[in-house]
């Protein structure tokens, strides 16, 4: 059965934004870090557009920014609370995916201010504290693929046949 709802009581449920972010990384293992206008260095990635799932939007994210086309895995989800001038949570996608052999960042200007690679260590001290949490949680799991990474307390999760 299918529960139809009128579009008013869509649009008073509670909402959150939708983001992503990729690890990408070069043949050295170092991370491609980002420098957006503002001077916040992060991860390639950017908001979920309404018409596009997750892995649709880190594909446009990745290839607008650096003009790679990707592949990428899943690797974690994470929310991060209201803060600053976001009024709502945002549902944060963290997708991983080799830089294609042979391929080199063509970053577009009008989408990032600078790039660079750099060692994990330094990846995870320039981003900020939100990205930084769940991008640590994904260095350490040595497991790929959904669900591969622990987010901190608030996402408990453990696999299958771990204490």
């Amino acid at each position: 059965m299918t529960v139809s709802r009128s579009p008013a009581a869509y649009d008073a449920m509670p909402m959150h934004h939708l983001a992503v972010g990729a690890v990408l990384r070069d043949a050295a293992g170092r991370l491609l870090l980002v420098r957006q206008f503002s001077g916040l260095w992060t991860l390639t990635g950017g908001v979920v557009e309404s018409t596009e799932d997750p892995v649709s939007a880190v594909r446009r994210e990745v290839e607008e920014e650096v003009g790679l086309t990707v592949v990428p895995t899943l690797r974690a989800v994470d929310w991060f609370p209201p803060a600053g001038s976001r009024r709502r949570g945002l549902a944060y996608y963290l997708f991983e995916a080799p830089i294609p052999v042979g391929t080199g960042i063509e970053a577009d200007p009008a989408e990032i201010a600078d790039w660079e690679f750099v060692s994990a260590d330094e990846a995870l001290r320039r981003c900020d504290t939100n990205i930084s949490r769940v991008l640590g949680c994904v260095l350490e799991s040595p497991r790929p693929g959904p669900g591969g990474a622990r987010t901190g307390s608030r996402f408990p999760w453990r696999w299958e046949g771990e204490q």
